[in-house]
C-alpha cells in the first residue's frame, strides 16, 4: 500500500526535489498598555525603537525584494497590527505576497500564528483555544481567506494544542525533527493521529535551518549554499525512483536582514537563481500537501519546542538554554510565571462572574473579542450577538468591555518574550508586568476588586539576579498614571511570603457590590473587608478534598477563637497557618477554602442565631403564658 502510495507521488505537477523556506516574522506588542505609544528603547539607535530598526533591515527590504512572494512565512499578529499602521507600505507588500499562489495553485504560502505568541502547552485548554481561535481571525482578515496552516510560538507543541488546531481547521504546521517521538525522513510530512478520529499533518524542518541560523558561513554565498543541499539534504532513494521529496529551511524570519546583515540578499538570490539552478524547485507547503498528502503516521514528543533542549523548561521553571549557569539564576522565572497566572486566575474568576451578569456565554465573547477589539466588527453587532438583551444599557457594556479587555492584557501578560532571555530585569519581562497592569486596572474600574496587591507581593519573588531588583520594583518603575486607574499601591513586606497575607479572589455572583467598598450585600450577614468584594456566595464543586476540609475546620476553629475578630482578620491569619492552609498556590484550590472557610465561620454564628430566636421564642411564650 505505501509503495503504491509512494509510486502515485511521481503523477503531480510539483517538482520532484523541493523545497521551502520558511520564515517565522515576530514582534511582541512594545506600545505602552494605556497610551498605545512605543517609548524610546535602548539599544535601537538611530532608530526610536526595535521595531523600526527591523522593519528598515528586514521587513522593508525583504518586502521590496519580492521575498515574501517566494518564500513561506508567517506574520505574528502583534507585528501585523503595528506594521499596518506604521509602515503601510511594508505591510501591503507582505499581504499581496500570499495573492498569487492562492490564484494560481488554491493555496497561500502564509501561515497563521496564535496571537500572543504564548507557548500553548504552559496554558490552559481554554486559553489554547482563545489564542489560536484570534490568531486565525487575525489571518482571515488580513488575507481575505481561512489559513489552513499555524505556526506554533517556539514550535512549542502538545497533543491538546495539535488537536484543538485541528478542531479549528488547521490541518498543517511545522516542527523540529527532534520533537518527533521516532527518527523521520525530513523529507516528508507525516500525519498525527488525534482523538476521535481527527489528525494534523507535521512538517518536520531540515538540520540545515540550524546553520542558516548560527553559522554565518553556510549563507555568505547562496551558490555554495544550494549545492551543500543537493549534497547533503537529497534524499538519493526517492530522487532515483522519481518520487517527490520536500525539505523545508524554517528559521526567524528576522534573520534575514537583521540578525543577519545582507542575509536579505542572499535569500533573494537563493530563491530567484541558486535553487533553480541546483535542480531544486521552490515550492510552498500547502501546495506540495495537495499533491502529496502525508501517509506516515508519527507520535510526538510532549511539550516540546525548538528553542530549549529540555521541553519547555526555558518559559517555565527555567533551564540552561537561556545561557544562565546556576539554578539561583532561574528562581526569577517560575517565581514571575506563578505571579502571573495567579494573576490571571484571579482576572478569570472575576470575568466570569461579573461579565456572566451581562453576557449569554462571557468565554465566547472572549473567543470573538479581537474583532470587536481591532475595529473588525461593529460594536452594534457584537454587543446584540453576545449580550443579554436586558443588558443593553452604557453601564453594563462598558463593565463587560472593560473585563474582556483585562482578559486580552491578561493574555498578552503571558507571551513568550517575556521568560526567553536570562534575566528578569530586561525591557520583556518589564512589557509582560506593564501589560499585567493594565489589566488589573481595568478588572479595578470594571468590578471595584483589587487585584494588585497580591499581585505585587507575589512579584516580591522574582529578583533579578544581575541587579537585585525585584519584578515589585520594576512594576512600582512603570510609567505613572492617574491615582483613580489602579487601587491604591501598598508597600509589601519582603517577609510576607508568597503574598500570603493577601486575600484571593473568591468566585462570587451576581449582583454588583458597592463600588470599592468591600460590603457583603445580603440582608443578614454584614462584613466589612479593605481587600474582597463580597457577593451572593455561590459555591462551586469542591475539586481539592483537602483544601476545602482545611478550609472549613479553619473557618470553624477561627470563629471560636474569638467572634470579636474580623472575618477578613481572621482569615489572612488561618491563611498564613500552616495546618490549614493550602499547601501550594493554586488559585482554585486557595478560592474554594476561602468559601469553606466562610462556611465553617457562619456555621457557628448561624447556630448562635438559632439559639436567640430559640430563646427569644421562649421568653415569648413565657410572656404569652403570663
Amino acid at each position: 500500500m505505501r509503495e503504491q502510495h509512494l509510486l502515485d507521488r511521481a503523477e503531480t505537477s510539483v517538482g520532484l526535489v523541493n523545497i521551502a523556506v520558511h520564515g517565522h516574522f515576530y514582534q511582541p506588542p512594545r506600545e505602552d498598555p494605556w497610551t498605545s505609544i512605543i517609548p524610546n528603547e535602548e539599544g535601537a539607535a538611530p532608530y526610536a525603537n526595535f521595531n523600526e530598526k527591523i522593519t528598515a533591515e528586514c521587513y522593508r527590504p525583504n518586502a521590496e525584494a519580492g521575498n515574501f512572494d517566494l518564500m513561506s512565512f508567517d506574520m505574528g499578529p502583534t507585528l501585523a497590527y503595528w506594521l499596518e499602521k506604521a509602515h503601510p507600505d511594508v505591510y501591503s507588500r507582505i499581504i499581496e505576497a500570499d495573492r498569487p499562489h492562492l490564484r494560481s495553485a488554491g493555496v497561500g504560502n502564509a501561515l497563521a500564528q496564535p496571537y500572543n505568541h504564548t507557548i500553548l502547552p504552559l496554558s490552559t485548554r481554554r486559553d489554547k483555544q482563545t489564542q489560536i481561535l484570534w490568531g486565525l481571525q487575525d489571518f482571515r482578515h488580513r488575507y481575505g481567506h481561512d489559513a489552513h496552516g499555524m505556526w506554533l510560538a517556539e514550535t512549542a507543541v502538545d497533543l491538546e494544542s495539535l488537536d484543538l488546531l485541528a478542531q479549528s481547521g488547521v490541518t498543517y504546521t511545522i516542527l523540529a525533527p527532534w520533537q518527533a517521538a521516532n527518527p523521520v525522513d525530513m523529507t516528508e510530512p507525516y500525519l498525527v493521529r488525534l482523538p476521535q478520529g481527527r489528525s494534523i499533518t507535521v512538517f518536520f524542518y531540515n538540520d540545515l535551518s540550524g546553520a542558516v541560523s548560527y553559522h554565518d558561513d553556510s549563507t555568505a554565498d547562496a551558490n555554495s549554499f544550494a549545492a551543500q543541499y543537493q549534497q547533503a539534504s537529497i534524499n538519493r532513494d526517492k530522487a532515483a525512483s522519481s518520487i517527490a521529496q520536500m525539505t523545508v529551511v524554517a528559521t526567524d524570519g528576522e534573520l534575514y536582514g537583521h540578525h543577519k546583515p545582507w542575509r536579505d540578499k542572499f535569500l533573494s538570490h537563493f530563491l530567484k537563481r541558486s535553487a533553480s539552478a541546483y535542480g531544486l524547485e521552490v515550492c510552498s507547503l500547502e501546495r506540495y500537501l495537495v499533491a502529496h498528502p502525508a501517509i506516515t503516521e508519527v507520535d510526538i514528543r510532549e511539550r516540546s519546542s525548538w528553542s530549549c533542549w529540555h521541553g519547555v523548561q526555558r518559559w517555565d521553571v527555567g533551564c540552561h538554554c537561556d545561557g544562565t549557569k546556576t539554578l539561583e539564576q532561574r528562581t526569577w522565572k517560575p517565581a514571575l510565571r506563578e505571579a502571573l497566572e495567579c494573576l490571571q486566575a484571579d482576572g478569570d474568576t472575576l470575568f466570569e462572574d461579573y461579565a456572566g451578569t451581562v453576557l449569554d456565554n462571557p468565554w465566547q465573547a472572549r473567543d470573538d473579542y479581537i474583532a470587536l477589539r481591532n475595529g473588525w466588527e461593529a460594536s452594534e453587532r457584537f454587543w446584540t450577538r453576545h449580550a443579554q438583551p436586558m443588558h443593553h444599557t452604557i453601564e453594563s457594556i462598558q463593565m463587560a468591555q472593560n473585563l474582556l479587555e483585562a482578559e486580552y492584557w491578561l493574555q498578552t501578560s503571558l507571551t513568550s518574550c517575556g521568560f526567553f532571555f536570562e534575566d528578569l530585569d530586561r525591557i520583556e519581562p518589564r512589557n509582560t508586568i506593564a501589560a499585567a497592569r493594565r489589566a488589573i486596572s481595568l478588572l479595578w474600574l470594571a468590578t471595584g476588586h483589587d487585584v494588585q496587591r497580591r499581585f505585587v507581593a507575589s512579584l516580591q519573588q522574582a529578583k533579578s539576579w544581575r541587579t537585585g531588583r525585584t519584578g515589585a520594583d520594576l512594576y512600582r518603575s512603570l510609567p505613572a498614571v492617574p491615582a483613580n486607574l489602579l487601587p491604591p499601591q501598598e508597600i509589601i513586606d519582603s517577609d510576607d511570603e508568597h503574598g500570603q497575607g493577601v486575600s484571593p479572589v473568591m468566585s462570587m455572583r451576581t449582583q454588583h457590590p458597592e463600588p470599592h467598598t468591600g460590603r457583603l450585600t445580603s440582608p443578614d450577614l454584614r462584613f466589612r473587608t479593605s481587600t474582597t468584594i463580597w457577593g451572593p456566595l455561590q459555591l462551586t464543586l469542591i475539586n481539592h478534598r483537602e483544601g476545602a476540609e482545611r478550609g472549613y475546620e479553619a473557618g470553624q476553629a477561627a470563629y471560636r477563637e474569638g467572634s470579636d475578630t474580623s472575618l477578613e482578620e481572621a482569615m489572612h491569619r488561618y491563611l498564613a497557618a500552616p495546618r490549614y492552609r493550602p499547601r501550594v498556590c493554586a488559585p482554585k484550590m486557595v478560592a474554594e477554602w476561602q468559601a469553606m472557610f466562610l462556611l465553617g465561620w457562619t456555621s457557628h454564628l448561624l447556630e448562635e442565631w438559632k439559639q436567640e430566636a430559640a430563646t427569644s421564642e421562649s421568653q415569648q411564650q413565657y410572656k404569652t403564658q403570663r
